[in-house]
Order: C-alpha cells, then structure tokens, then sequence
C-alpha cells in the first residue's frame, strides 16, 4: 500500500495543497476511502504544530460520528504503540475543549465549536489510526488494553467512543471496497432478438 498511496499523493492536487507527506496520506484515506470531497478534505485536516495528536477531524452528522483521525505513513513495515498513545492523547483532549480551544492550532480550533456541538448531541466519536504499516506485537497487546480502557471510560463518561487501527492490510481492504463502491461492476445480459 506505501508504494501505491506514495505514487497517488505525488498527484498535483495533494502536492499543491499539503505540505508534506503525512498530511498528504491522511488527505489520501479521506478522499479514497471516506469519499470526502476535496473542500471537506481541506477542511477536515488539522495536522501541523499544536494539532494536538489530531490529524483530522469529521463531523458526520448524517451518521451522528465523530472521526478523530491519526495517520502514520511509514515505508518501514512495523509501527509501535507510541501512535496509540498519540491517539488516547487526543481522547484526552477532547474531554477539556475549552482547554484545547486555547492550545490547538488554528486549523483545529476552527474545527471544535462543530465537535462540542456534536457531543452535545450524544454522536459517537471513532479515533483512528491509520497507517501503512502493521503493528508490532507489543503494540497489538497494547490496543487490546487501550480498547478495554476506552470500554470502561466510555462507560464513565458522557459519550460513546470506539478506537480503531487501520494498518496496512485494513487500509488495503477498505481502498479495494472503496474502489469497488465507487465503481460497481455491472452485470448484464444482451438479448437479441
């Protein structure tokens, strides 16, 4: 997948509008994967300074979700669990936004009037993880114990949260359905008469 998601963010519209290759493949799985348009794409990434572990950010209200979108664009095949943690930072931020309004970077702090908004509205938030790499064993055993804890602390708390890691083998499946959603092939029968 590296190989393949290097060669479509060489393309002139992720070259011109993000300037480097981390935000290029997160701009790369919102457009391909999640079928952003190239407005909402723009809109959706929040990575640079002070991103707060926050990558991206999607409202979906008609999905009542939230995506909080961590991207890891590794050539290397193993990640660890320093991303994950990346991404329960970014759980922790979220619980304290007036905090975060005053820290965030510009991009990020445009984006949380619309986030406070939807968890007043009870909407699911998913973080995820995206990556071109495959987590290394620890790190599996790690996502196990952080998803258990996202569990207990959603249970506590006034949302509703899901963690998720989209690695290498994921990430090729949802661009393959992707593909396959976007172009369905059609069958058909020719009759003559």
């Amino acid at each position: 997948m590296y190989e393949l998601i290097k060669k479509q963010i060489a393309a002139d519209y992720f070259q011109k509008r993000f300037t480097n290759d981390g935000q290029r493949f997160v701009a790369w799985y919102l457009r391909n994967v999640l079928f952003r348009d190239m407005n909402e794409t723009r809109d959706d990434i929040t990575d640079g300074a002070d991103d707060k572990q926050i990558d991206a950010l999607i409202v979906d209200d008609d999905k009542s979700l939230v995506r909080i979108v961590q991207g890891k664009f590794v050539q290397s095949g193993t990640v660890d669990a320093e991303p994950l943690r990346e991404v329960l930072s970014s759980w922790i931020q979220i619980k304290d936004l007036a905090r975060l309004q005053n820290v965030a970077n510009p991009k990020l702090a445009s984006k949380l009037p619309e986030l406070a908004a939807a968890l007043e509205e009870d909407y699911e938030i998913s973080f995820e993880l995206i990556t071109t790499g495959t987590l290394t064993d620890a790190a599996q055993h790690d996502l196990l114990a952080f998803q258990e804890e996202l569990a207990k602390l959603s249970e506590n708390e006034a949302f509703d949260a899901t963690i998720h890691v989209i690695d290498a083998d994921e990430l090729k499946r949802r661009y393959e359905y992707a593909i396959e959603t976007d172009n369905p092939s059609i069958n058909y029968t020719q009759f003559t008469p």
